[in-house]
């Protein structure tokens, strides 16, 4: 799934999410837990200036970080090292007004109605 926008009046969500709902229980470490996370604005448009400008910063001061990507337009924060996750939050923190939150789900201890349909079971979840 790609990042969802949701518009409620004037603020603005970006959601996503990392992980799945497996369809079966699945004991296996990296289908453990399913994570969506909110990132809500009153003004996108600041946020993603300040994001855009915070990834052209980071691709000029480290540009072999970025040529060794899958896709070096869009880096994944699973691709980013730490230091630059810092730098870009802080720079979103401090210059606009984003509000983060998130959810974890263990998909060992779910009930098996959500297996059936994830995209579902996303949508009740948000």
């Amino acid at each position: 799934m790609s990042t969802t926008i949701w518009k409620w009046g004037n603020s603005l969500f970006y959601i996503d999410e990392s992980g799945s709902i497996p369809k079966t229980k699945d004991t296996r470490y990296k289908h453990r837990y399913f994570v969506i996370s909110f990132v809500h604005t009153e003004n996108p448009r600041k946020v993603e200036t300040v994001y855009n400008h915070a990834i052209r910063s980071l691709k000029n001061k480290f540009p072999d970080v970025f040529k060794v990507l899958p896709n070096p337009n869009e880096m994944k924060g699973s691709e980013m090292p730490p230091f630059m996750k810092y730098y870009v939050f802080k720079k979103l923190f401090r210059s606009t007004d984003i509000k983060i939150a998130h959810m974890v789900v263990d998909t060992l201890n779910i009930e098996d109605r959500f297996r059936i349909n994830p995209g579902r079971s996303f949508n009740y979840l948000i």
